[in-house]
């Protein structure tokens, strides 16, 4: 299935949009890490459930916005967010 240019544009945002709420969230992950302290087994637990549920959410987004058909420029859209959301947080803090 040929998808419009336009289609493409509006489904690399939402990727890209993706990529930046993960980090996000794993920013705030961090800095919980840092107000309470946590064993190494803890970690390991919360880095675990982290990634299990990104790759629940990403699956699900990628199933909403393309109907199940794996899009290369999702991926990118998904990691070209999470870097550009890198960027916004080293040149603010």
């Amino acid at each position: 299935m040929m998808l419009g240019i336009r289609t493409e544009a509006v489904i690399f945002f939402y990727a890209w949009l993706s990529g930046c709420i993960l980090f996000i969230v794993y920013q705030v992950l961090i800095q919980m890490r840092k107000l309470i302290r946590h064993s190494i087994v803890m970690i390991n637990l919360e880095d675990f459930l982290f990634w299990m549920g990104t790759g629940g959410y990403l699956f699900r987004q990628m199933y909403r916005t393309t109907h199940g058909t794996i899009r290369w420029f999702f991926l990118l859209g998904v990691i070209l967010g999470s870097v550009s959301a890198w960027l916004v947080k080293r040149k603010v803090f």
